[in-house]
């Protein structure tokens, strides 16, 4: 198949857009948070205010940079459903979703951040967000200016910088 005719299959005639008579494997679904195990974390402020200081610093502390990673991907809220559209005996059991500030597609959320941060209240390194715990977890600790410098094709000078964000996408996560 031609990308022209998937884009319209995908846009305008989704049935032929998935393999005929294809079921989901939900045993095998991804789980709707990436968690790491066994890896030093540092808790986040649970804390976060409704507005933002218009004089913020131009290096932020922990709580600081915890209030920016809620604002742009944590939880908002629980939404509790219940769906009865078949007669088996789980019908009607509660549905638990989390929703956070961006949108998603089926709350599948298949994005994560990753943070680079060089901060005095913490080690210096590459973290992942914990999104569900509100959380950083410490992947790898040091100095990596030079290879995200490298990564961008030496346009930004990361040694004057205090982090940068990350966002990687699942996109088997879609599917589901």
């Amino acid at each position: 198949m031609d990308l022209d005719t998937f884009v319209h299959h995908l846009h305008f005639d989704t049935d032929k857009a998935k393999p005929i008579e294809h079921e989901a494997d939900w045993k095998d679904a991804p789980l709707p948070y990436k968690l790491y195990r066994r890896l030093p974390v540092f808790p986040l402020k649970l804390d976060v205010p409704l507005t933002l200081e218009n004089d913020m610093p131009i290096t932020p502390n922990l709580d600081q940079a915890g209030y920016f990673l809620w604002y742009a991907y944590g939880l908002t809220q629980v939404s509790h459903s219940v769906y009865e559209t078949d007669f088996s005996p789980h019908s009607g059991d509660p549905l638990f979703m989390n929703r956070r500030v961006v949108s998603s597609g089926g709350a599948l959320y298949p994005n994560e951040l990753y943070i680079y941060l060089k901060l005095n209240d913490l080690p210096e390194g590459v973290y992942h967000y914990d999104v569900l715990h509100h959380r950083l977890v410490l992947l790898r600790e040091g100095n990596y200016d030079s290879y995200l410098e490298q990564a961008v094709g030496h346009r930004c000078d990361f040694t004057k910088c205090f982090g940068a964000v990350l966002v990687t996408t699942m996109f088997w996560k879609n599917f589901f």
